[in-house]
């Protein structure tokens, strides 16, 4: 039963950590400068008649709360992520195009992942304590403190 309490547990903190990010990642969107209006209309964003008919379709007139419980809303019953405003696509059908291509990514990542550090490690600990197994740890642990964009920047340049 400890268990299930704890996996309870877990899950709750998964859904309050997401709600939070969530809310916060909803209200940096709307402090950005500009507006979906003028990327919307383009030229005819200082058309106050089409400005309004889009707010009210968009529903930005509405107050931050409403448009963050709408949001949620159709998130929690119809899975709806909103659509683009510059390609007027549901985000679903964006993620959707381009997951194949991250899944490959990741699963391609993974293998030579494993297929380097595996070998590595059984190295690592056949040779234990010595300069190669002191090495093998120095450099695996740099590597793994490296952030993500500056590993990316690094990989781009040698691949």
């Amino acid at each position: 039963m400890s268990v299930l309490r704890a996996v309870l547990a877990r899950l709750s903190k998964l859904v309050v950590v997401v709600l939070i990010v969530s809310f916060l990642t909803f209200m940096l969107t709307k402090l950005l400068p500009g507006s979906p209006i003028n990327l919307i209309l383009g030229t005819e964003s200082s058309n106050p008649i089409a400005r309004a008919a889009l707010e009210q379709k968009l529903g930005l007139n509405k107050s931050f709360p409403e448009q963050y419980l709408h949001y949620l809303n159709g998130v929690f019953t119809k899975g709806d992520l909103g659509k683009s405003y510059g390609t007027d696509t549901p985000t679903t059908t964006s993620l959707a195009a381009r997951l194949p291509a991250s899944l490959e990514l990741m699963l391609l990542a993974q293998f030579f992942s494993l297929l380097i550090s595996v070998p590595l490690a059984l190295f690592s600990a056949y040779r234990s304590n010595s300069r190669a197994d002191k090495l093998i740890t120095a450099g695996a642990f740099g590597l793994i403190s490296l952030p993500g964009f500056a590993m990316a920047v690094f990989l781009v340049y040698f691949f």
